[in-house]
């Protein structure tokens, strides 16, 4: 049961019943426990900001999910995940270790707990899979996550705007004016695609992401649901398009619950960063990670009512 906004936790007050037992029961911490040496840097955690915005939490989230040593094969062959991708809905600033319907803003420097872990993520139990697809299907998926961005009040903050990370760095363009993506048959399939994505790149000379190459793409099983006539959840139709004549994307179980693979990247980040960028790079990156990073660049004019929201000017 997917229960945890806060008009859910008010509602379920008022009636004195126990509607969000299964969201509030998910963080089931009596002693904190410290996971890894904790981050030089507060993590903002605000709705409306990791809904719209490359938030520093965001990105060390889906490095995690992209760096975990999963160990996978495919046909013989060592999987090497190129993008990690975690849904801002995933990421929560209510209390749920506490009294339902309050909220914190950031989770500061310093220590973290699996409290902490459990409050952010409280869907900890949503296993991540890795999902072979190739960029013209992931561009599908790209586009609805940012699908609702620039939309008045709640609709602008929708869960699925997604959080990034990219093998040796990720660039995704987006320009708000463009045509936004659509679902038709009751959100089973795509309508218009969505024109927002002006342009998507890999690695430190930005080598741009193509349509017919294939990638392994990191994320929760709950965004990918199943391939039957179920509706995706949160309208991904992406992780499940396809064109007549190509294959399918195909999803690889990993079974591993997200707070595991959030626990592993916790104790082990530096070394991770280090043995992705190298020592140098890496003590650049760790000075204040994770960090804004230029990760989403908004243009500055469609994108324009985002400048305030997201802390930094409109790229």
């Amino acid at each position: 049961m997917r229960c945890g906004t806060t008009a859910l936790m008010v509602l379920a007050a008022w009636l004195g019943a126990t509607a969000c037992e299964v969201f509030n029961e998910s963080c089931p911490v009596t002693q904190p426990e410290v996971w890894g040496k904790g981050l030089s840097v507060d993590l903002d955690i605000r709705r409306e900001y990791v809904r719209q915005c490359e938030a520093p939490v965001g990105n060390f989230l889906a490095d995690a999910l992209r760096l975990y040593p999963y160990g996978l094969k495919y046909d013989g062959l060592n999987v090497v995940v190129s993008v990690g991708l975690i849904n801002a809905g995933a990421i929560r600033d209510e209390v749920v270790c506490g009294e339902a319907g309050s909220t914190r803003d950031r989770i500061p420097a310093g220590p973290i707990t699996d409290q902490d872990i459990y409050q952010l993520l409280p869907f900890h139990e949503d296993r991540v899979v890795v999902v072979r697809m190739t960029g013209l299907q992931l561009d599908r998926v790209l586009e609805r996550a940012v699908s609702s961005l620039t939309l008045s009040g709640d609709e602008g903050q929708e869960g699925h705007f997604l959080q990034v990370s990219g093998q040796l760095g990720i660039q995704i363009n987006v320009d708000c004016d463009g045509a936004f993506q659509t679902l038709t048959d009751g959100g089973k399939a795509i309508g218009v695609p969505g024109e927002r994505i002006t342009g998507k790149c890999l690695g430190s000379n930005c080598t741009p992401i193509e349509d017919t190459y294939v990638y392994y793409v990191a994320t929760l099983d709950y965004l990918v649901g199943t391939d039957d006539q179920d509706v995706p959840n949160d309208g991904f139709v992406g992780f499940h398009y396809y064109e007549p004549g190509n294959d399918p994307p195909e999803v690889i179980q990993t079974n591993l619950p997200v707070n595991k693979v959030v626990r592993y990247w916790l104790v082990n980040y530096e070394d991770g960063l280090r043995d992705e960028l190298g020592d140098e790079k890496a003590d650049e990156i760790l000075k204040g990670y994770p960090a804004v990073e230029g990760r989403l660049k908004y243009d500055p004019v469609g994108c324009e009512e985002l400048e305030g929201v997201c802390g930094r000017p409109a790229e």
